[in-house]
């Protein structure tokens, strides 16, 4: 806040010096201002913000009262900026810790929708798993009836597996209820995200036949029976 004070002026038309009508009428380039100022005798007193060049409030002599007699209404002036001001930089900086707090919020918000994701993503994972080793269990179940006392072999790297029982671990290690331990060997087949089942069956299918197996008559896949 600036308060400031000067002398009140009064323009008339300029007139020109000795020198500038000698430069006129030599042709030489000069410079005369429009205007001619003369102090009035009037003393002003304005008001502006040290940011701003607005004037915002003026005092000045009077006919009936000079400037030295409002000093109590300068000064009450004064003091009703100095409250706004004070009042302005107040609100700015309750604005800004509800921003902060505001900001604040919102990344606690973020985090907590983060981790909730990642229990969403775990809940949909396990329930698809489970619902993959569910229907995979019933079709183990029905292959079983197919099969009767027969075994369907599996050739597994060197070694030959009953396929069956095969199939009965590998779901333990697929269900998510299931209290088997994790089977290291099957880790890369533990619940991801989901696949729909008849996605995975087909792909269980095709590596069946990939193993080169006696052809069952009935069932269609490769099997062998026990010798």
């Amino acid at each position: 806040m600036n308060a400031s004070n000067r002398r009140a002026q009064q323009a008339h038309d300029h007139e020109l010096s000795e020198d500038e009508k000698a430069s006129k009428r030599h042709g030489t380039l000069y410079y005369a201002p429009r205007w001619d100022y003369q102090p009035s005798g009037e003393l002003r007193l304005h008001l502006t913000r040290a940011d701003s060049s607005y004037v915002r409030r003026t005092w000045k002599d009077g006919v009936r009262l000079k400037l030295e007699d409002q000093v109590k209404t300068v000064l009450l002036a004064l003091l009703d900026e100095s409250l706004a001001i004070k009042a302005e930089r107040e609100r700015q900086r309750l604005a800004e810790i509800e921003r902060r707090r505001q900001e604040k919020l919102e990344m606690e918000q973020s985090a907590r929708r983060a981790a909730n994701g990642e229990l969403v993503h775990a809940l949909e994972a396990q329930a698809g798993a489970w619902w993959r080793a569910r229907f995979l269990r019933s079709y183990v179940r029905a292959l079983r009836r197919a099969l009767g006392t027969e075994r369907l072999m599996a050739k597994r790297q060197t070694e030959t597996v009953d396929f069956l029982e095969w199939a009965g671990h590998y779901l333990d290690q697929l269900d998510p209820l299931c209290a088997s331990p994790h089977d290291e060997d099957l880790k890369a087949e533990r619940p991801g995200y989901y696949t729909p089942p008849e996605t995975k069956l087909n792909e269980v299918l095709a590596a069946i036949q990939e193993q080169s197996l006696t052809r069952h008559p009935k069932l269609g896949v490769s099997a062998a029976t026990d010798s």
